[in-house]
């Protein structure tokens, strides 16, 4: 029944990506940062902990739904909601006895968005995380207002959160890898797929992996880059056509830039934001290009010494998505790198790879995924976007990770799962 069901909605998935496709631009809401922080001081890393959670949604259902999850990535504060795979992306600090936050919603399936402002008030938490003081962990609320886009939108729709219980954590852990870096263009997130800020910002929908598409220039540079070729799809105006590999990077430099004006980026670039900047702990390399196999493991070699060197836990792995890919991984020098097998169970095997990764439309193939358990091994599925079927594998499968466009909402599935 329920590999019916995934036939029939893959058909319709296929169908719908066979139509026109709409160019989206992005609208960026317009928090005020300033205005609302200015004066406040950081929120602890203690508090942080204390205010992850699931929360119940007293008021505010009708955008956010029954409950939502909140979680912490450095000082960002993101709210993940199932209904309308809405999220919320706050920056907040501490004001007197209460804490105070401001930043942005969005629908990930439609072009609504606006800003949010929220507060916890001295009684309702907010003396307990303001303070550090310890004893009886706070059940925090939060109350505030939503609206819409720019610094003069009405935010008049009321939202009230409290806190239930604790966010779900998996003993043999769980990875929410964001695909293309983050999201695609037709997402309309603020950066560009495969763009430097996109790293940045995918922890903040709720990953802690990513998936990065890896081609070659002509002068033989790593860059991330979906497409074989060149388009308005991915890059602005039309001033190089054609495929990617017919350019030199100081060429791609100098005419072309990503949908949302970044450079693209080298895949060394890339994998130093990540060790930098962000708390990714895994990086799948969806190399495009079998000849570019050696240098791809070269670079994950090099990042992931230099994670070591930081005290970063930091995994990147080659994938494997057909035989070509597969005969030249088996042909380098492969040392200190993993692989992620697209491919079947004996491919898998014959690489030696630490996780296989069948696509979401073969179900949730739980005897594969136990006998990858008992070799030590783990199970990722690919790509898997439909609300019901993360349901589905998140509740009745066993795999330990979910590629996905929608990183926010597996996040929310992940941690409220009881």
């Amino acid at each position: 029944m329920i590999r019916s069901m995934i036939a029939a909605v893959a058909l319709a998935l296929a169908t719908l990506a066979g139509g026109c496709v709409q160019e989206l631009v992005p609208i960026t809401p317009e928090p005020r940062y300033d205005e609302i922080l200015g004066g406040t001081t950081p929120v602890s890393d203690s508090a942080k902990r204390q205010l992850e959670g699931v929360y119940e949604v007293l008021e505010g259902k009708e955008r956010f739904g029954d409950a939502v999850v909140l979680k912490y990535s450095g000082d960002i504060l993101s709210v993940f909601s199932e209904r309308n795979v809405a999220f919320m992306i706050m920056r907040g600090g501490v004001r007197d006895s209460g804490l105070v936050f401001t930043g942005s919603w969005r629908f990930a399936q439609s072009e609504t968005t606006g800003r949010i402002e929220l507060s916890i008030a001295p009684d309702d938490g907010g003396r307990e995380l303001a303070s550090g003081l310890g004893g009886a962990r706070p059940a925090p609320v939060l109350r505030g207002v939503s609206g819409g886009p720019n610094a003069r939108s009405v935010l008049n729709t009321e939202l009230v959160l409290r806190w239930v219980r604790p966010v779900r954590r998996r003993i043999r852990g769980f990875w929410n890898i964001a695909h293309r870096g983050g999201g695609r263009n037709s997402d309309r997130h603020p950066y560009s797929e495969n763009s430097i800020p996109m790293l940045v910002y995918a922890p903040h929908l709720g990953a802690n992996g990513v998936e990065i598409d890896v081609r070659m220039t002509k002068d033989r540079v790593p860059v991330l880059f979906h497409d074989e070729e060149l388009s308005t799809r991915l890059v602005q105006g039309s001033y190089l056509t054609g495929p990617i590999m017919n350019y030199t990077l100081d060429e791609l430099t100098a005419f072309a830039r990503l949908r949302n004006g970044e450079l693209i980026p080298t895949l060394a670039d890339a994998l130093d934001t990540i060790v930098r900047a962000t708390d990714l702990t895994l990086v799948w390399l969806d190399v495009k290009d079998a000849s570019s196999v050696p240098r791809v493991l070269d670079l994950a070699r090099e990042y992931e010494g230099v994670a070591r060197a930081q005290g970063r836990e930091l995994e990147i792995l080659l994938g494997i998505p057909d035989e070509s890919i597969l005969e030249a991984y088996l042909a380098a020098d492969t040392t200190g790198v993993g692989a992620i097998c697209e491919l079947g169970l004996d491919e898998t095997r014959r690489a030696g790879a630490e996780v296989w990764a069948p696509r979401w439309t073969l179900g949730t193939l739980d005897s594969e995924v136990d006998a990858m358990h008992a070799e030590n091994r783990r199970a990722f599925v690919w790509t898997l976007d439909v609300p019901l079927f993360i349901t589905t594998f998140l509740r009745d499968g066993d795999f330990d990770g979910i590629l996905t466009n929608y990183p926010t909402l597996v996040a929310y599935h992940a941690y409220s799962q009881q």
